[in-house]
């Protein structure tokens, strides 16, 4: 057996097959959303379809004007110019704050669409909030409007214990609107330790800034191909921190960007050829993995929404993240990684009793890249041994059929996960690892203060069965 040594940079012929690949995904993901009709809003308003319907059912067209109704929804008309605004309610954050979500200042003419625009800003900010209800009345001078503001803020401190461990922190700390956390995870052999701090009106109401110090230590397993687990295994610590701007484009797209920077130390703890070939190359895997300083900028976007963040039944997410290191940057690694993932809600009757979730995940990675930021593919399917099948492209998709037990408090769950991950860049639809399930969601509020959803997931595979506990859903 010929030994494999460390990941060189793939030729132009090899990188253009999956980038093409990845185009056509994008391009096909992009078309389904856009001929995706769409939903209700949040208030419930109806669609035009629906407006159209009613016009026709109640018949007098005079009496009925569809421009006018439609004109309504859009909410367009002109209120009024503001002359002040109160704000009332149970809430302990400055209002400072609260005003600079708003998308007006006082002075400025409104319409219903901007108090509903200011409505979904201050219900974003942060989970500060649970209620807000805009009431407008006249003021003296024709066509100018006074607004009374009633807010009611949630617990802003939390906890949220896992199985894996727990964080702790305050979204609104000394009333500022800005959030604290601390969290310490253990999952399988990767420990997590992280400090952040989050200021979600950096530079305006939807200008949003964290910075994160953490500690990751793993021990990981390398894999090839041919050999799922090649039996060699290596220590890895990574001490730095990131520093993430995020804000929103046309208030509908997220846009990110991130900077990382961690110094990083290897220790070989299990390599059979070690006095055969060089320290830092394992023989069956030829993984890379060195010391050194990884710098990493990022650049993300999402789009997309769901009509339940504990049980949702319709709406679709997409985001597509690119991470990118470079030498001129003062990192030791020059690689770029691409991730396109998607997921779609689909409810199976009008109570929504019954629903079904998709999601799929894409992953590329090329240049030279060491072996511990390869792509994991283990995270994506439950019932797979943690954190060892890495490669420089996967593909992985889960389904799950969701029932209620019991309304908006208990919900099962039928899944199957099927993916897997290869040492180039070229992907196919053959050597799937797939596996099935069973599981439960218990959204907490009826029987405790804390509102989260906790999850339960038992999952049967090739390689073991095993229990997966967490917060939410994986998807």
């Amino acid at each position: 057996m010929s030994a494999r040594h460390s990941y060189t940079e793939a030729k132009m012929p090899k990188i253009l097959k999956p980038i093409l690949f990845l185009i056509l995904v994008i391009g096909a993901t992009l078309a389904l959303i856009l001929e995706t009709p769409a939903y209700a809003t949040e208030n419930g308003e109806p669609s035009e379809k629906e407006m159209e319907k009613e016009v026709t059912e109640k018949g007098d067209p005079d009496e009925f004007n569809i421009e006018e109704i439609i004109g309504e929804v859009k909410e367009d008309v002109p209120l009024g110019i503001v002359d002040d605004i109160e704000i009332t309610g149970s809430y302990w954050t400055k209002n400072t704050v609260i005003l600079r979500q708003l998308t007006f200042d006082i002075g400025d003419e409104i319409s219903q669409a901007d108090l509903d625009l200011s409505r979904r800003r201050l219900l974003q900010l942060n989970g500060l909030f649970w209620y807000t209800h805009f009431d407008v009345h006249p003021a003296e001078e024709e066509g100018h409007i006074t607004l009374t503001l009633t807010i009611n803020m949630r617990r802003t401190y939390f906890i949220h214990p896992a199985q894996s461990g727990a964080s702790v922190g305050d979204r609104n700390f000394f009333t500022t609107g800005k959030g604290v956390a601390a969290g310490f995870y253990q999952v399988d052999d990767v420990t997590y330790a992280y400090l952040i701090y989050t200021d979600p009106q950096i530079f305006g109401g939807h200008q949003k800034m964290s910075f994160e110090g953490h500690l990751i230590e793993g021990d990981l397993i390398t894999r090839t191909d041919n050999d799922y687990s090649s039996g060699e295994q290596y220590l890895y610590e990574k001490r730095g921190g990131y520093l993430r701007y995020s804000t929103k484009w046309n208030e509908d797209i997220h846009v990110g960007a991130m900077l990382r920077i961690e110094d990083v130390s290897t220790e070989v703890k299990l390599d059979r050829y070690s006095d055969l070939f060089e320290d830092d190359t394992f023989y069956l895997s030829g993984s890379w993995i060195p010391e050194g300083t990884l710098v990493t900028l990022s650049f993300s976007l999402a789009k997309g929404s769901y009509n339940s963040a504990f049980f949702p039944t319709k709406g679709y997410t997409l985001f597509l993240n690119s991470d990118h290191s470079y030498s001129f940057l003062g990192s030791d690694f020059d690689f770029s990684r691409y991730s396109l993932r998607a997921t779609k809600y689909y409810g199976l009757d009008k109570r929504n009793k019954h629903s079904l979730a998709f999601k799929g995940e894409y992953g590329l990675a090329h240049g030279d890249i060491p072996h511990y930021e390869l792509p994991i593919v283990d995270f994506h399917i439950r019932g797979m041994p943690g954190a060892s099948d890495r490669g420089k492209s996967h593909l992985a998709f889960s389904g799950e059929y969701r029932f209620y037990v019991w309304p908006d408090i208990l919900q099962g769950v039928v899944f199957v996960d099927t993916g897997r991950a290869w040492d180039d860049i070229n992907v196919g639809f053959d050597g799937f690892i797939t596996t099935y399930g069973i599981g439960a969601r218990y959204q907490t509020l009826e029987h405790w203060g804390f509102n989260i959803l906790v999850r339960a997931d038992y999952s049967l595979g090739p390689y073991n069965q095993r229990w997966y506990f967490g917060l939410g859903h994986p998807f």
